[in-house]
């Protein structure tokens, strides 16, 4: 398991915002959201994640697509034929619908739940040898009563049965597929304010695609919720973002501190086929060569569009 600065570097690296891109423009503070959970991230077979993304770009009507960077990242836990899958597993908490709607409206909606994401780091744009700043997210889930709407535009979620997140793991289960992850909290933690921006040269992917490249805005279409900044920003940008609609996307920023504590005997005991197929992960997988909970962290969600570069 790596050293407990190499985390909070890499980790910090995924929630600081990417500030070197010469193109597009950024949109920030957008919305706010609270997260709080467990990060792992896997080396899993290169070829594997190719024919993922392969599988996503040919749905693609144009040109801007992400690729598995010729450089070998994490150098220190990957070999060359290994890319990195990577799952985060806590309680988003939408903080800008919940501080905006009034109680009569919020009681409509789930504005805060257990979600499941895994996502595919460190990709490039078009070029192979262009720098790894993007993060593709190719599924997530969440088990909620109420619509579930929130600001994590970049990670429109898939509704399942059951869903059970604690201190000890996760369980999910939707008709006869299943994934179940278990793991220990450690007494090893650092207190975070964020990540400096020099540290984070080899680790700057936080720009966040959805797997069909479009941003997902139907939070925006309920009742009730047209005063939340959110919608208000993509009532102003909707004509930006219809031009540019499978090339924009999310990225977030640490509004405060939070503790980052190591996780140990973090074990992915059963998944199901169709679970292997869609997240790409697998009892084969091994152990996470990253593994960190995280304290509830409050987040300035920002849009940057046009996002991949040529």
């Amino acid at each position: 398991m790596a050293s407990m600065s190499l985390i909070t570097l890499i980790i910090g690296a995924f929630m600081v915002a990417f500030w070197q891109s010469a193109t597009g423009t950024k949109y920030t503070n957008v919305s706010r959201e609270r997260w709080g959970g467990t990060v792992a991230l896997f080396a899993v077979p290169r070829e594997k994640v190719a024919a993922k993304l392969n599988e996503i770009n040919l749905h693609k009507s144009c040109g801007d697509v992400l690729s598995l960077p010729n450089r070998t990242v994490f150098s220190e836990f990957l070999r060359e034929d290994q890319h990195v899958v990577g799952i985060s597993i806590g309680n988003l908490r939408a903080s800008s619908f919940i501080d905006t709607l009034t109680t009569c409206v919020a009681d409509q909606y789930t504005l805060k739940a257990p979600t499941v994401q895994v996502f595919i780091p460190m990709l490039t744009g078009p070029d192979p040898d262009g720098p790894p700043q993007y993060k593709l997210v190719v599924k997530s889930y969440v088990s909620t009563q109420k619509p579930f709407i929130h600001s994590n535009v970049a990670v429109p979620t898939t509704q399942v049965e059951q869903l059970v997140f604690n201190e000890r793991g996760l369980s999910i289960k939707d008709g006869d597929e299943y994934l179940n992850i278990t793991w220990k909290e450690s007494d090893i933690c650092q207190s975070i304010n964020s990540a400096p921006l020099n540290d984070l040269e080899e680790f700057t992917d936080e720009l966040m695609l959805p797997y069909n490249y479009q941003l997902n805005f139907s939070a925006c279409d309920r009742v009730g919720v047209q005063d939340v900044g959110l919608c208000k920003t993509y009532e102003k940008l909707s004509c930006l973002l219809s031009r540019n609609k499978y090339n924009a996307c999310q990225y977030w920023t640490i509004l405060g501190p939070f503790k980052n504590c190591k996780l140990e005997a973090f074990s992915l005991n059963a998944i199901s086929p169709e679970f292997k197929a869609s997240t790409l992960l697998s009892e084969e997988s091994g152990l996470p060569f990253i593994a960190t909970l995280q304290t509830d962290v409050d987040f300035q969600v920002n849009l940057k569009i046009p996002c991949i570069e040529d």
